[in-house]
């Protein structure tokens, strides 16, 4: 059981980890307009408006770079897919709030709903069968 609770939460300490060095690259590659605050609402419409396609289809690249990197983190120390799947669909609630916040367009919000819970149990998945081989 222990193995099971160390492995999710090392599983959304990795995702945690992962998606802040994504978002720091991708702010590096697409800086945000100046002027424009994301903490103001109005201006966080504008900001997800502006933003190039290729920077939206990051956002979703660093959703399942999470997911993935959490499986495999929580499957190979819990040595189950459970903890893998918990945090999938957490981080699937966590993007859900996401566009909840911010007006994305629908193919986005769609993909965010999806982006993280399949890798994470790919991630686990791959780990628990290398550890049964």
């Amino acid at each position: 059981m222990l193995r099971k609770v160390g492995g999710g939460v090392v599983g959304a300490i990795v995702a945690f980890v992962l998606v802040l060095i994504w978002e720091q690259l991708g702010h590096r590659i697409w800086p945000l307009p100046e002027g424009l605050d994301p903490m103001n609402r109005e201006d966080l419409k504008t900001i997800a408006a502006t933003m190039p396609i290729a920077a939206k289809a990051w956002i979703v690249a660093g959703w399942a770079l999470a997911g993935l990197g959490a499986g495999l983190a929580s499957g190979a120390i819990a040595r189950s897919r459970m903890p893998a799947i918990v945090v999938g669909a957490l981080l699937t609630l966590l993007s859900v709030v996401n566009m909840i916040a911010i007006p994305w367009e629908w193919w986005l919000n769609v993909l965010g709903a999806v982006a993280s819970l399949p890798p994470a149990y790919l991630g686990a998945r791959l780990v628990t069968r290398a550890r049964t081989s």
